[in-house]
């Protein structure tokens, strides 16, 4: 009797080779797949399951399991009648093959009683399937004698006893590889939902970095118009830029200082080019316009003695002093919202106010200690100047 369970280690360990997980289909055809491996020799085996992408039930059948294992639909009966066997069979039993409903086209239909005794080589393994309460069925094709166990001579029959200890054994051992099946799809599941939902937080965050960058490229050429105009007043001429120009303002990726710098040269550089040709306008092309990298001046090297916990602050306040310097010189009023639209990223009001109201301690004292620095803001924005006088009270 000890051979009878040699397909216990082997039901567990059992892979079918297959480009996708033997998950991906419901968890009882993979039962069908393997049914010839499992038990070597059987006629036959037919499976009943409810297929979530349907939402209904189904049968299938395979023919010559241990060899070819050819798998096609069973098309005898309706899904209400596959339901009705699915809700009937709940219990591991042992049934006459020429009385099953299956058979019902090859034989007459009378005496289809399922539960009939007689010649009972069919054995009917029950599963519950979790999403639509009902039992997924395998129904397995047996020899009336040991010849698929290789137990003994071929004519000696199944005794009850080992029909008992048979099937409860090999229904065990497949509900392991069933339910390792659901386990398994479970696993797969929440991984690919975990990925779907990273694929759209980084969707996300690319649109937003695509908003910012089509912002700033926005101020760019904002910035760049209000020089051209303040020049062209200066010098009564009229300029204007070209959509190629604008493009190539628009891809720039210095400093707003290095912008201003580089238009200011590319007009001026214009208007020379253009005189005596008795020009109503002057259309600056991207030729026109030559950007310079110029060098920036990282005031934390001439001072090392500043504590590293000042550098977030010292960003700040060189961050703000650029951008009122693009307001000063834009002819605009000294405001958060000017100077906050005209940082590279540009920030609100509120959000100066919270960065100011964060780090008022450490603005006081940088403006006390180095009383150089940052001019423009520390005379002439209010926000800093509220910090200072804060501190004269």
């Amino acid at each position: 009797m000890l051979k009878l369970f040699s397909f216990l280690n082997f039901v567990t360990r059992f892979k079918f080779m297959t480009g996708i997980f033997s998950f991906i289909h419901p968890p009882l055809m993979h039962l069908l797949e393997i049914s010839g491996k499992v038990i070597p020799g059987i006629e036959k085996a037919i499976a009943l399951f409810y297929d979530e992408n349907s939402g209904s039930s189904m049968a299938r059948i395979c023919h010559d399991p241990t060899n070819k294992a050819y798998i096609e639909d069973l098309f005898t009966y309706d899904s209400s009648f596959i339901d009705e066997l699915r809700l009937k069979n709940k219990q591991l039993s042992w049934l006459t093959a020429k009385n099953l409903p299956f058979e019902a086209v090859e034989h007459s239909r009378t005496q289809l009683n399922i539960f009939d005794e007689y010649e009972n080589t069919v054995l009917c393994l029950p599963f519950k399937n979790n999403l639509d309460k009902k039992h997924d069925l395998l129904f397995i094709y047996l020899n009336k004698n040991k010849a698929n166990f290789g137990l003994a001579n071929s004519d000696v029959p199944l005794t009850t006893n080992e029909k008992e200890i048979f099937g409860k054994t090999l229904h065990n051992s497949l509900y392991v590889a069933y339910n390792q099946v659901n386990i398994d799809r479970e696993v797969l599941i929440k991984m690919n939902h975990r990925y779907q939902n990273t694929l759209e937080e980084n969707t996300k965050l690319q649109t937003e970095i695509e908003y910012l960058k089509a912002n700033y490229n926005y101020s760019q050429v904002t910035e760049s118009k209000n020089i051209i105009n303040n020049i062209s007043q200066k010098h009564n001429v009229k300029i204007v830029l070209s959509k190629d120009a604008v493009n190539k303002i628009q891809g720039f990726s210095g400093s707003f200082d290095d912008l201003r710098q580089s238009i200011e040269d590319s007009v001026i550089s214009a208007i020379n080019l253009n005189y005596g040709l008795n020009t109503n306008e002057i259309v600056l092309s991207q030729f026109d316009i030559n950007f310079i990298e110029f060098p920036k001046i990282d005031h934390t090297q001439f001072d090392e003695s500043i504590p590293s916990r000042f550098n977030k602050t010292i960003l700040l306040l060189d961050k703000l002093e650029n951008a009122a310097k693009v307001v000063i010189d834009g002819e605009m009023k000294l405001t958060s919202e000017n100077v906050g639209n005209a940082c590279p990223i540009p920030i609100s009001a509120p959000a100066i106010s919270d960065a100011l109201k964060n780090h008022h301690k450490k603005v006081l004292k940088l403006m006390n200690d180095y009383p150089e620095r940052w001019p423009l803001i520390k005379t002439e924005f209010r926000p800093i100047k509220n910090i200072l006088w804060s501190n004269t009270g």
